[in-house]
């Protein structure tokens, strides 16, 4: 669980970035492969598995739960600078609530 989270810490800057600059919808279908692929990854352990045979599918799974959270972010609607004026109108309307 730490390298999960030590993962999410250390690249939520970048997910905060691509927020800005990709459409939203490919930055969620991008986490949520990553998560399924983590998930597929770590189905194939054993309980021989080592520390490092966790590592790989933990640290992709952190890796794609920033992804997601990205694009909380510009639900909530923290990232409504870079819209267009009549976006920012749509968009306050679908978050209020």
């Amino acid at each position: 669980m730490f390298v999960t989270v030590a993962v999410m810490f250390l690249s939520a800057p970048v997910a905060g970035q691509f927020a800005r600059r990709m459409d939203p919808r490919i930055m969620l279908a991008a986490g949520l492969a990553m998560f399924g692929g983590g998930i597929w990854w770590m189905a194939h352990l054993t309980v021989n598995s080592a520390f490092w045979d966790l590592f790989g599918p933990q640290a992709l799974r952190g890796f794609a739960i920033s992804r997601r959270s990205g694009t909380a972010a510009l639900r909530r609607g923290t990232s409504r600078s870079s819209l267009p004026p009549n976006r920012d109108r749509v968009l306050s309307v679908q978050t209020s609530g």
